[in-house]
């Protein structure tokens, strides 16, 4: 009974000079900590290296969730895993409403010194930034392999395109047994990126749609993998990034990975009618339309 009493008289005595500065406006006040930015979020990751060694072809910088395999300096080794966690944290929370438990495996990461490096290397077209490779288990949502491989002379490395790919290794996994449709797979991806180069997809829209080269968004939806006809790659980046906007403006990020998931376990008709209140494709097309070019849009493209 002493201890409660005692608990109480302190509280009290809390409560009360409390509410005698809120009405003194000469009580000192304490000063609001300040905002942790992006940079100190990054600086608060540990990064261990372990410098080139011989036999090996790589130095290494690894976080909890990244493994950065370098011939650079430590700086960009380390400022590049740094940022891949920050990305990952952030696509997580974004689009999944929390970060959860650190991945295993880790997120093997390859910088390569010039384009030409990577290509050779990684079997891919040197003009191509940057690429992810996710291995899943079959018919499962287990990861076996993720990994993504860069090429250091590309200006948009660590801008742009780092934080495109490991939006799609964040994704890879997220929906059960299913991979991830290509729309919104580049979608999600490219609205990871800084507002200048999200606009550099959206503001050729208007002259996809007046070269009659969009898709209606029913098909966009259903389409398997990447445009077959490579023309239409423009168009297909351009719509797939607004259509992603223009559903996670209308409910929010969240819903729109719900919708995503549940679309993909069962059909896109009844996930848009409960998450969006959308009867059809064709009013979800109307829709989207009139977001990304304004009232009275009526074409439903190709």
């Amino acid at each position: 009974m002493t201890r409660r009493i005692a608990f109480a008289l302190i509280a009290a005595l809390h409560f009360l000079t409390h509410a005698a500065r809120a009405g003194d406006p000469e009580a000192p006040r304490p000063a609001p900590e300040p905002k942790k930015t992006a940079e100190d979020l990054q600086a608060a990751v540990e990064v261990k290296h372990t410098p080139r060694q011989a036999g090996r072809d790589w130095a290494v910088a690894e976080t909890p969730n990244f493994r950065v395999f370098h011939n650079e300096s430590r700086e960009l080794a380390e400022k590049a895993a740094r940022l891949a966690e920050d990305v990952r944290a952030g696509a997580m929370k974004k689009w999944f409403g929390e970060v959860g438990p650190d991945w295993d495996p880790r997120c093997d990461v390859y910088l390569y010194a010039t384009a030409r490096d990577y290509s050779r290397d990684r079997g891919v077209p040197a003009e191509v930034p940057g690429v992810s490779t996710i291995t899943r288990e079959p018919d499962s949502d287990r990861i076996l392999r993720r990994r993504i491989d860069l090429h250091c002379d590309d200006k948009n490395m660590l801008v742009g395109v780092l934080p495109h790919e490991a939006t799609h290794v964040v994704l890879a996994g997220r929906f059960g047994p299913h991979d991830i449709p290509r729309w919104a797979d580049e979608g999600m991806a490219v609205l990871s990126e800084p507002r200048e180069r999200i606009n550099l997809h959206l503001r050729n829209l208007p002259r996809h749609r007046r070269d009659d080269e969009l898709f209606a968004a029913g098909k966009l939806m259903r389409m398997p993998d990447y445009p077959s006809d490579g023309r239409l790659i423009g168009p297909f980046y351009a719509e797939s990034v607004s259509l992603v906007e223009f559903l996670s403006k209308e409910k929010g990020p969240e819903t729109f990975g719900r919708f995503l998931r549940e679309a993909l376990d069962g059909d896109y008709g009844s996930a848009l009618e409960k998450y969006y209140d959308v009867k059809d494709f064709d009013e979800l097309d109307r829709r989207w339309r009139r977001y990304a070019f304004g009232e009275g849009v009526a074409d439903n493209g190709p």
